[in-house]
Order: C-alpha cells, then structure tokens, then sequence
C-alpha cells in the first residue's frame, strides 16, 4: 500500500497570475482569518469582495453572536506626478468591473494574506491582520518606488450592516470626528458602535472637495456594488460603501515605505505589524503543539483555530459550525471535538467546550442551534447531540489521561451525564 507523506506539505498557499487572468477566474479563490469570537475578515485572493459575508472588520459584539460589518474593503491607487493613474482595487458594480487584479502579481497565505502588486517600477505588499480576542483589523503596507515620485492613495470602505445584509446610500448616515491620525464614525442607527480607523503614515483628504476628474470619484459613497458568488444563487440587491476620506502617502524616488491602518470597535493603539507577528507566532505554538510533526495536520490545525471561539454568555469556548453563516451548534460541536481539540492536545479547550454546553443542558438535550442574536433563546430540535456528548467525554479520557481529567469529568461533567439519562428514561420532549 503507497502511503503519503505530508511532512513537506507546504506551509502556505501561493498563487500566481495565472490563477486570475480574469476577474471571474480570481474570485473563486477566497480567505478567511478570525479574531477568536466568531469575528472575521474574508475576501477573494485578488481582494475583491465576493459574498454579502466578505469584509475586512466583521465583529461580534456578544461573542459569537450579534455579527456586524464594519469596514467592507480598502483600496489602494497609485498617482503618479503626470496623474497618471494604477488603481489597485477589484471590484463589480451595475455599472462596470474595475480590474485591479492585472496589477497583482503574487497571493500568499501563511498565517495571514499578503498580496503584491507591481505596477512600472513601483512595488506594493499588502498584509491584512486580526488581533486574537478584540474586534480589530490591520492592514500593512511595504512599499518600494523606483525613478518617479508617487503618490499612493487609500480608500477606506466603511459600512454598518448585519452581516449577510445590504444597504443604501439612506442606511448609511454617521457622525465623524477626524484627530489628526485618527477618524471615528459612528452609525446613526447604532450610536452604541463606534468605528475607530487610525493611519500611521499619510494625510486625510476629504472626498467631497475632489473637482470633478474622470480618475477620481467626487462623491463619498460607493454604490451598485454586486457580489458575484450571491449573484449566482439569485441575489441581485446590490450594496453600498461610505468612503468619507482618502489617505495620501507620498513616496519619493528610490523609497522604501512601511505603514499600517487599524480599524477597531476601540480606540486600539497597536502597531500592526506586530499583529502580523502575533499570529505568526499563534501558528507556530499550535503547530508545536502537535503530538506528531506533519505539514499537512500543521495546515489543518492552524485552519480548524478559526472555528474555536468565545462564548460570552458561558464564559467558556464553544465551536462555529462553519463560516460564514452559522454559530454554534451542539450536534456540529460535538462531532467535530475530537478533531479540532483531542488530537490536536488542546485539552484545555476541550475542557472548557464541554462545559460550555453543560450550562445549556435542558430536560437532557443540548441545544442544537444557537441564533443569531443574543436575545433569542437556543433551539432544542435535536435528540443525538446529547448522544454525541457522551461520545466526546468517551473521547477526552481516551486522550487526557491525566489525574486532572478524571477528576474534571468526575466534578464537572458526571452530573450532567446522569441527568441527560433520566431525562431519556422518562422521555423527554
């Protein structure tokens, strides 16, 4: 029997240009990193976004649940002292598809997204981050000019939605305060959210004074954006971006350039780069947890991270059953639990899932659904996801032979065994 050896496995994924010589060609390749509380940011690999779900801050106000997007995208052009004009950006609208991804010569995803650009002799990488634990993004940004002076110019996408929804340019009302670096938004439908972006290099200028050029839009708002993946499956309501402000970073001949944005639901002081480290280094430590070396189950380990999140109102972990649309799930959890915790040696999030949905427990059942919203109570529509606990504390002894595990199990999670039983026996609903 041939058997594989994955311990070559690569590490990360690279694409090239020919993985996107067309816009309809790039978007059917998307990532996606977490924050730990069932917030994300995800796009396509040319930057485009592709689904309602896409954005580069969506948050979770009552972890996991209670999902809002915040910032949809930011995009980059590059002006040249002939006004000469690279847009960088990806994107479709009612009205026209701008191509950013002919500029886009490599993808990488390691840890996190790192997109370059060429456009002449002028060189751009574009890293995109989450803090683990905090609704925050970063962006940042290497570049390399050559002979010309350039200007390279960012466009904040910002929005306040339900996640999965649409908006109008009427839905999209704020209040902003620019402070030197740092601008806050807040939405009039929601005066509870604050949006703080901060810029570590450029200057603001307002969109509304631009006169009125053919490479420039004058107006402060993005409309008629289509998402293609939505589109095929009958979605044809189109959204809505607000674009208040550009940052305009000069770079001189022959400069090298690093510079970040942070984008947050507090006034974050972070150095984004660092952030980039951070979950550089989270890979790694998970990576070592590992009882066997294989780069395949490094991938895999690293990938399954995203689904273990924070639940708020246990104050343990729980699982998502899957990105980008559902929360948690008893049945989904418990299947995957060996997996992502057991064989992984995370036995302290093991430990905690399991109690997590002990707190939930009702007449023998866990819940099968979480909703969407803090308010509404969990569903109760499932007779097996009690069954799979049973297999999943089968499953933890079987890994942790610890003293400690025993003993956990014993004070812990004994009790609810036995009462999920009686509720069986007498038959519950």
């Amino acid at each position: 029997m041939i058997q594989n050896d994955f311990t070559n496995y690569p590490k990360k994924y690279s694409l090239g240009r020919s993985n996107w010589r067309s816009f309809d060609a790039g978007i059917e390749y998307e990532w996606l990193i977490t924050n730990g509380l069932g917030g994300y940011a995800a796009l396509s690999c040319i930057g485009a976004n592709t689904r309602l779900f896409s954005g580069l801050l969506n948050i979770s106000l009552n972890p996991p649940a209670d999902r809002y997007t915040l910032l949809a995208n930011i995009t980059e052009r590059v002006v040249c002292a002939d006004e000469t004009v690279a847009d960088f950006s990806t994107c479709r609208t009612i009205f026209e598809t701008i191509e950013g991804q002919k500029y886009l010569n490599h993808f990488d995803f390691d840890a996190y997204p790192e997109f370059t650009y060429q456009y002449s002799d002028f060189t751009m990488k574009k890293s995109i981050g989450m803090v683990y634990g905090k609704n925050t993004s970063v962006v940042c940004y290497t570049v390399r000019n050559g002979l010309k002076p350039r200007k390279l110019v960012l466009t904040p996408d910002f929005t306040y939605k339900v996640l999965g929804s649409s908006v109008n340019r009427d839905q999209l009302a704020f209040s902003k305060v620019l402070d030197g670096q740092s601008l806050t938004l807040t939405p009039d439908a929601n005066k509870d959210i604050h949006i703080h972006f901060s810029a570590s290099e450029g200057q603001y200028v307002d969109r509304s004074t631009y006169p009125v050029s053919m490479a420039v839009p004058t107006h402060e708002y993005k409309s008629g954006l289509l998402y293609n993946l939505d589109v095929r499956n009958g979605f044809n309501d189109s959204d809505c971006f607000y674009t208040p402000y550009d940052i305009e970073i000069d770079i001189a001949p022959g400069e090298t350039k690093c510079f970040y944005v942070v984008c947050s639901t507090s006034p974050e002081e972070v150095n984004g780069f660092d952030v980039l480290e951070d979950m550089l280094s989270r890979k790694k430590s998970l990576s070592d947890n590992l009882p066997v070396k294989d780069g395949l189950l490094e991938r895999l380990v690293y990938s399954g991270d995203n689904f273990i999140v924070e639940r708020k109102s246990t104050g343990f972990k729980s699982v998502l059953a899957g990105f980008p649309w559902f929360l948690d799930w008893g049945r989904d959890t418990m299947i995957a639990f060996t997996g992502l915790t057991l064989s992984t040696h995370r036995f302290d999030d093991a430990r905690s899932i399991l109690i997590s949905f002990a707190k939930y427990i009702k007449d023998g059942l866990l819940p099968n659904v979480f909703p969407d919203t803090s308010e509404d109570q969990p569903y109760y529509n499932t007779m097996d996801a009690s069954m799979w606990y049973f297999y999943a504390v089968y499953k933890y002894l079987q890994y942790d032979k610890s003293p400690e595990a025993t003993a956990f199990i014993n004070q812990e999670i004994y009790p609810v065994l036995e009462q999920i039983i009686d509720n069986y026996k007498k038959g519950t609903h």
